[in-house]
Formats: structure tokens, C-alpha cells, sequence
């Protein structure tokens, strides 16, 4: 997903001369032939100072480009990133290393917290591509249109084609709907049975997929629609949407995703999944339970 940033970056700045890009000194040397060199800042580990910048940029009609590590972006700069949603401006923030993908590095670099802490801006379009190709098309179409937009670039991609959000046919009433979220379409193989499978990758345009399932059958159930939110971040950041989505209809809510504590450990991003049971495994029993609820 890195590579298609960079190459998003090669093809926009030359031929947007309102768009700027600033670093946090990560994607330097990535960037370097990227003309004119006056447009790409490497801004340098001070991203609090970085998203001021970017604001005043924006005030001045320019579209500013943000990139860093998901932890100094969505953590330490959060209260810079409202200025964007406050006073109507219009800014792409990009990130990596979501979660625990710099696990390697310790639980300074982690930051499971991101999309749960965007979603909390208004008016920001929070995208989780599942793949480069993804991730290509929505920072296209963010600079095209001018949007306010945190876009999560992630370890782990699937597929090659651009992902957006969808869900599977052949819905039986009586089967729990599986959301995925970024990445995590992975877990969901076709061994998975009794299920309805929905994948979100720009989670404030999902409400209208949710809404779009057939509802002539939810009236004559007695019992809630369960549904299994499974999150490649903090568990439970999508549940008030899902259950907006779907209402006025009672829902049953099960969730598989990062557990809301402070990761300390290292490790691969394989290692890490594996340690806090997010896998194929744990969401086949988790939708069998749910199932059976």
C-alpha cells in the first residue's frame, strides 16, 4: 500500500499545483524524484506543528497531504486534525503502521486507537482499504474531489483489484451477518458456513450497504439480527454505526477485532494477530456461537 502512495503522490503533484504534501520524516527518500520538490515537506517529527501547517495551507486553498506513522497522526495530533472539521477545511491525512504492523518497533509505534478516534471528527471520510489497488483509487478520488479523509494504509493486503465496500449473496434470514473491516476479509474463508458476509473499507459510506439488505424478512423475525463486527483496531468503534444502520430492527452485536488494552507486546504482525485471537479459527467459532444464539 506504500508503493501505491508514493505513486499516487508521483502522479498527483505534478499535475495538481494546489496540492502539497508534507512528511513526517518517514517517505523521504521515497519521494525524492517527485517534481516540483518545493511541494513535497518533509516536516520532520513535530506533527502537532505538521497539521497546523497543513490547516493554514488549506485556508489558503491548497490541499494539503499529511503522512506519518498512524500512533503521531491520530494520537498525538488528534486535536490538530479537528481544526480541519471545525472551520470546514479540506486535508487527506495518511497513515502507517496501524495497529500493530510496527509491533517490531514496541508499543510506542502501536495504535489500535486510530479509526476509533477519526470517526470521531466530523465530517471525515475514514477509509480502510483492503489492498493497494484500494488504496490507489481512494486517494485518487480524495484529491480529485477535495475530501477531508484519513486514509489507513496496512500490512497484508488482499487481492489485487480495487476493493470497495460490498457484501456476498444468498442471505438466508435465519444466518448472521459477518461485517469485516480493512484487511480482514482474509479471515473469511469459503469453509465459513451460515453467514452473509459484508466488508467495509469507507466506513462512513457503509451505512447505506447495511441499509440496503433486504428488510421485507426482518419484520417477521422474533429474533434480532446478529450480526459479528470483526475490526482490525480496538473492538466495538464501528458498533454505533451498525446499529444506526440497521434500525429500527433489534440487533445482536458479537465482536472479533483488537481487545481494548495496551499491547506491550513484540513481535510479527502474524505473531500479534495470533496472540489476541484474531483469526480464521476464533471468527468460525464466534459466528457458530452466534449462530446458534
Amino acid at each position: 500500500m506504500r508503493a501505491a502512495f508514493v505513486e499516487a503522490m508521483k502522479t498527483a503533484i505534478p499535475r495538481d499545483d494546489r496540492v502539497i504534501l508534507l512528511l513526517g520524516d518517514i517517505g523521504v527518500h521515497a519521494m525524492r524524484d517527485i517534481l516540483p520538490r518545493e511541494r513535497v515537506i518533509n516536516f520532520g517529527i513535530r506533527e502537532q506543528g505538521m497539521v497546523n501547517v497543513a490547516a493554514g495551507l488549506a485556508t489558503q486553498g491548497f490541499y494539503p497531504i499529511v503522512h506519518t506513522i498512524e500512533p503521531f497522526l491520530c494520537e498525538r495530533a488528534l486535536e490538530q486534525i479537528k481544526l480541519f472539521a471545525y472551520n470546514g477545511l479540506k486535508g487527506m491525512f495518511v497513515t502507517v503502521g496501524g495497529s500493530y504492523d510496527y509491533s517490531g518497533l514496541g508499543c510506542t509505534h502501536h495504535c489500535p486507537a486510530g479509526p476509533g478516534n477519526m470517526l470521531t471528527i466530523p465530517g471525515m471520510e475514514v477509509e480502510t482499504p483492503a489492498n493497494a489497488a484500494g488504496a490507489a483509487r481512494v486517494m485518487s478520488d480524495n484529491i480529485i474531489t477535495r475530501t477531508l479523509s484519513y486514509v489507513r494504509l496496512v500490512e497484508g493486503g488482499v487481492g489485487s483489484e480495487p476493493e470497495q465496500n460490498y457484501h456476498a449473496q444468498g442471505f438466508h434470514p435465519h444466518h448472521p451477518i459477518i461485517i469485516t473491516t480493512g484487511t480482514l476479509n482474509r479471515l473469511v474463508t469459503k469453509a465459513i458456513p451460515h453467514s452473509r458476509h459484508i466488508h467495509i473499507t469507507s466506513i462512513n459510506r457503509a451505512r447505506g450497504i447495511i441499509r440496503s439488505l433486504p428488510t421485507s424478512w426482518v419484520g417477521e423475525q422474533r429474533m434480532p439480527i446478529r450480526v459479528l463486527i470483526v475490526e482490525e483496531w480496538y473492538s466495538g468503534a464501528m458498533t454505533q454505526m451498525v446499529t444506526e444502520a440497521f434500525f429500527p430492527f433489534p440487533v445482536l452485536i458479537q465482536h472479533l477485532g483488537v481487545p481494548r488494552q495496551f499491547l506491550t507486546e513484540y513481535g510479527t504482525k502474524a505473531e500479534m494477530e495470533a496472540r489476541i485471537g484474531l483469526t480464521t479459527e476464533n471468527l468460525a467459532m464466534a459466528l457458530e456461537m452466534l449462530h446458534h444464539a
